[in-house]
Formats: C-alpha cells, sequence, structure tokens
C-alpha cells in the first residue's frame, strides 16, 4: 500500500485504497459532510449504484432521489 501511493497521488492520499466504489461513496460521504446534511440531504441513506452512472445516490429530506457523480482528475 505504502508503495502504491508513493507512486501515485502526490495530493489528497486519503482518497487513495479500496475499491473504485469504495472510493466513490467516501468522497461522496465528505460531500455531503460539508454541504449535503446541511441543505437538506440524509446522510444515512447515502448507497453505492451498481450502474455506471450515478456512482451513489441519496435521498433528501423530502424522500426525493440525488444522483451524485464523482469526477476523477
Amino acid at each position: 500500500m505504502t508503495e502504491r501511493l508513493e507512486k501515485g497521488r502526490k495530493y489528497a492520499i486519503f482518497f487513495e485504497g479500496g475499491t473504485k466504489e469504495l472510493k466513490e461513496k467516501f468522497v461522496s460521504q465528505e460531500w455531503l459532510n460539508t454541504y449535503g446534511t446541511n441543505n437538506g440531504y440524509n446522510k444515512s441513506t447515502l448507497s453505492i449504484v451498481d450502474d455506471q452512472w450515478p456512482d451513489c445516490q441519496v435521498e433528501t429530506n423530502t424522500g426525493e432521489i440525488c444522483g451524485i457523480e464523482v469526477t476523477e482528475l
């Protein structure tokens, strides 16, 4: 793992490790922590979507479903 981190990303290495799906869920959780829960998104409903798009989905406090697409740069 350490070797992989040294060869890979030089910044924000806390996003490295695990599968692509787990990385996308982690990034989505961070977005919910900083923006989503204060703006009507229910963090406990966050789930990985098995299709290609979106990466994750979350419900709003009004019951609507919102897709979250994580862009890898």
